[in-house]
């Protein structure tokens, strides 16, 4: 958010997404920088374009899971998903993150991970498009779910 903010990005992304409806695809880091903030390295104000924050994942819940969340696991996406159009509604995608949005209280459509906690795998509304896991990295899945976004 700093390197965004000090080249004015960040208003340049906002501006795109809110005022000229630009389509935008967040992964991983991108999707926790559209959140309204983050933990990560003590508070940041993030771009604001999906009314969630991030927090790191919680150490009580996910004892018996290792930080960072790395490798293929199952997403839980919502039938009428865009994204997930042609995929089946449990498909795997390739995680690697410490940072997690929870999916409480948000709009719009979104799928699930469950790592110790259910956590925002994935969110959409209008022109807004974001996925916590990597969708270039996740075979046949991510090559459909990006196929998709191109052609929304």
């Amino acid at each position: 958010m700093i390197a965004l903010r000090e080249n004015d990005l960040d208003q340049a992304i906002v501006e795109a997404v809110k005022i000229k409806g630009s389509k935008i695809l967040g992964i991983c880091l991108g999707m926790q920088l559209l959140g309204t903030e983050s933990t990560e390295d003590g508070f940041t104000s993030g771009l604001g374009l999906i009314p969630g924050g991030v927090d790191k994942f919680n150490p009580q819940k996910a004892r018996e899971y290792k930080v960072p969340h790395i490798g293929f696991d199952l997403v839980h996406s919502q039938s009428d998903a865009q994204l997930f159009k042609g995929l089946p509604q449990a498909a795997d995608f390739y995680f690697v993150h410490s940072f997690r949005m929870l999916a409480d209280g948000l709009s719009g459509k979104h799928a699930t991970c469950n790592y110790g906690d259910a956590f925002l795998a994935s969110y959409e509304q209008d022109n807004i498009f974001a996925t916590q896991f990597h969708p270039e990295k996740s075979q046949t899945n991510g090559l459909l779910l990006l196929k998709n976004f191109l052609t929304l």
